[in-house]
């Protein structure tokens, strides 16, 4: 519980960015200027089980470059912008965001079968209209992955198209690997995750 209450803060994904883009900028500078990497700095700036497509050069340039602009950027803008505005306007608001954001991004993936088989390993959720629009339609999200090069306004077309070769929405759903399927909304998801952190028997109404 405690896990799962720290990935909605947000905490996790601002550690991990900060590291990342720390990590990245560093590397772009010590490329540039010629530091040749023992193993140890390698394991820590560059460690081979996260980033493994930076093990090519040209990928790796492009990377840490655009690491290295980010850091610059935001430092131009903490010298040339008022902090209480920066905090006001762009950190305060992405702070607060963020656990909303993590509660819907749990839903894509998360209780569902880890496999290569998108109608397994994705899920598409059933939300309202102005969600899906805030959102690029990205509920839609075995549609965005089966079919990663259709613009997101599309991805409802591919839906029903889904739909109507799948004789209906049921059927639709009943073909997900995902437990639950996501026809029941966003909520339904988190609630299975709580049933499996804390048990059945605290959801189960009493008779």
């Amino acid at each position: 519980l405690i896990k799962y209450c720290l990935y909605l803060s947000g905490i996790p994904f601002w550690i991990d960015r900060i590291t990342t883009l720390s990590r990245h900028s560093t590397l772009y500078i010590l490329d540039n200027i010629g530091v040749k990497l023992n193993s140890s700095m390698q394991n820590v700036l560059l460690p081979k089980d996260l980033e493994y497509y930076l093990q090519r050069k040209q990928r790796r340039q492009n990377t840490t470059f655009e690491a290295f602009l980010f850091v610059i950027g935001y430092l131009l803008m903490l010298i040339f912008f008022h902090v209480g505005l920066l905090w006001r306007y762009w950190f305060l608001p992405s702070l607060i965001g963020q656990c909303f954001l993590r509660a819907y991004l749990l839903a894509e993936h998360r209780e569902c079968e880890a496999n290569t088989n998108m109608f397994s390993n994705t899920r598409t959720t059933n939300t309202f209209w102005l969600e899906r629009q805030l959102a690029w339609n990205m509920p839609y999200h075995l549609e965005h992955h089966a079919f990663p090069y259709v613009p997101f306004y599309l991805l409802q077309d591919v839906h029903n198209l889904l739909i109507k070769n799948l004789d209906g929405e049921d059927q639709f759903y009943a073909k997900s690997g995902c437990n639950p399927d996501g026809h029941d909304g966003y909520l339904s998801v988190h609630r299975q995750i709580l049933k499996d952190i804390l048990g059945n028997d605290i959801f189960q109404k009493e008779k």
